[in-house]
């Protein structure tokens, strides 16, 4: 699982990451069952491309709520359940 965390992570840097872009805060909105997976994949990714994570646990429902609400964010990391409803 933390591959994957991994690649979304850095997937969520790579239209920003072109020669010349500036660091960035990306905004990540998380469903808790990731959170210590994210929470140890978070500082090696800020380390390596000098973005910042600005990160939010929650429920799933939760989370899918306030998306749907209009909450801005860059990356979710959802289970299937909830993102196939």
């Amino acid at each position: 699982m933390a591959i994957w965390l991994g690649l979304l992570l850095m997937l969520a840097a790579a239209p920003a990451g072109s020669i010349g872009a500036q660091a960035a805060e990306i905004k990540l909105i998380s469903t808790i069952g990731v959170r210590s997976a994210v929470e140890e994949l978070a500082p090696q990714f800020e380390a390596k491309t000098g973005h910042t994570l600005a990160i939010t646990f929650g429920v799933a429902n939760v989370l899918k709520r306030q998306i749907e609400a209009g909450e801005p964010f860059d990356l979710a990391i959802m289970t299937a359940a909830v993102t196939e409803t």
